[in-house]
């Protein structure tokens, strides 16, 4: 895991005891509250106070796959895991609680793949269970599985099944209504609070929408297979770049909250970032190189809402 602080980009290690890391979540109004999930070895979610210098192990799960932090409430987080999603209220260790448990443990087709909260109305939380393509039917599940909560979280209905495959859910900021799932197929939209989809027609021609993102429901950023995409008209059409990537395969990607020209991708072969709002990315990985990152193979990222120059990442 490591940092990259100021606009030279040198990068310093946190060593945790941990493995892959699923992801990072920042709480956007105590930015030094940062939770990190873990999915592979350690198997683990971990809570920082302190920017990410220094780590508390909150809990010993299964492969986690995602995180979230309430939007004002630092204390309140969610656990997105292979079996089950979970709850604290509280941000202190052994305090996650199951709260929505699925029917298979194991294949990554069973776990619940993305866990988000909404902005403008923190009691709605979504979850999903990943789910299946039709050509790939070991489980015999048809789509994926939406889970929907409207009292923060603490319990959850399923609101739609037979959906897309999950990669990601993101929430507009400004309509709890408004659901985006990123697939392998494209984006798929939904206005009626995660019970029906359409396909983007816009952003059909997207490979494998791996992550998903927007600070004022206008402006959307998608990793992708095939670089940063990019929507300026509410998601609706896409334009997508590898300029100045070190990778293609983008993993990860977010904009900076306070100054949102500045985008962070996390990809395959390190990190680029951009400041002209996605349009081009420099390579500030510095692999090989005093202050660099020891390695290049990205699969999380987060950035400070009010930082444009301090990120995280794992290796």
């Amino acid at each position: 895991m490591n940092h990259a602080d100021s606009g030279e980009f040198t990068w310093s290690q946190r060593r945790v005891p941990s493995g892959e890391v699923a992801n990072f979540a920042i709480s956007p109004t105590s930015p030094n509250v940062v939770y990190m999930a873990i999915e592979v070895n350690v198997h683990a979610a971990y809570r920082s106070d302190d920017f990410g210098d220094t780590w508390t192990q909150l809990h010993l799960s299964d492969h986690a796959k995602d995180i979230a932090v309430h939007p004002t409430d630092p204390a309140i987080a969610f656990l997105a895991d292979s079996h089950s999603l979970l709850r604290t209220s509280t941000g202190e260790p052994e305090s996650f609680e199951e709260i929505v448990t699925g029917d298979d443990y194991g294949p990554a087709a069973a776990s619940f793949s993305s866990v988000v909260v909404s902005l403008s109305e923190p009691n709605v939380v979504y979850t999903a269970q990943k789910g299946e393509d039709a050509q790939q039917q070991s489980l015999g599940m048809d789509g994926g599985i939406v889970y929907r909560s409207t009292d923060g979280g603490r319990t959850f209905q399923v609101v739609a099944s037979g959906t897309p495959v999950v990669n990601v859910l993101a929430i507009d900021p400004t309509n709890a209504e408004r659901l985006l799932i990123g697939s392998n197929d494209g984006i798929h939209e939904s206005l009626d609070g995660g019970r029906t989809y359409q396909v983007i027609p816009g952003a059909a021609g997207l490979s494998k929408v791996i992550d998903l993102q927007s600070h004022d429901g206008s402006t959307w950023y998608a990793a992708t297979e095939d670089g940063v995409a990019r929507s300026t008209d509410d998601g609706q059409t896409w334009q997508s770049s590898t300029t100045g990537l070190p990778s293609p395969l983008v993993q990860r990607v977010e904009a900076v909250r306070d100054a949102p020209n500045v985008v962070w991708a996390a990809t395959r072969r390190g990190v680029g970032r951009s400041t002209d709002g996605g349009g081009t990315f420099q390579d500030v990985s510095g692999f090989g190189t005093q202050g660099g990152l020891p390695a290049v193979n990205l699969d999380a990222l987060g950035v400070w809402p009010d930082d444009p120059d301090m990120a995280i990442v794992s290796t």
